[in-house]
């Protein structure tokens, strides 16, 4: 278990890369806890999807997980290639829809 609110106590941003929660479920739920906990708090949160089809052995899809997951971030990136591998579409938009 992470203390998420004292790791997170002295930060404004958290990023996270999507090789993270690719390489096992563990990993994907510790991820999913840390964007909750910095959203909650307040942080900017940012990701790069950073897709490793090779990685994604562990049960849930790419898609699955990532969709979960960048609903929590301020800023994403990643390329056409890999959006349209992960989400099903190269032509996306996300919008910020929290307010400080």
């Amino acid at each position: 278990m992470v203390d998420w609110e004292k790791a997170f106590s002295d930060a404004c941003w958290f990023h996270w890369t999507g090789i993270t929660p690719a390489v096992g479920r563990g990993a994907a739920e510790t991820c999913l806890e840390a964007v909750e906990k910095a959203s909650e708090m307040g942080l900017t949160v940012s990701s790069d999807l950073n897709y490793r089809g090779q990685l994604w052995k562990w049960g849930k899809t790419a898609g699955e997980v990532m969709t979960e997951l960048v609903k929590y971030a301020d800023i994403a990136i990643c390329n056409e290639e890999d959006a349209e591998k992960v989400f099903g579409s190269k032509h996306l938009v996300w919008r910020c829809s929290r307010v400080r």
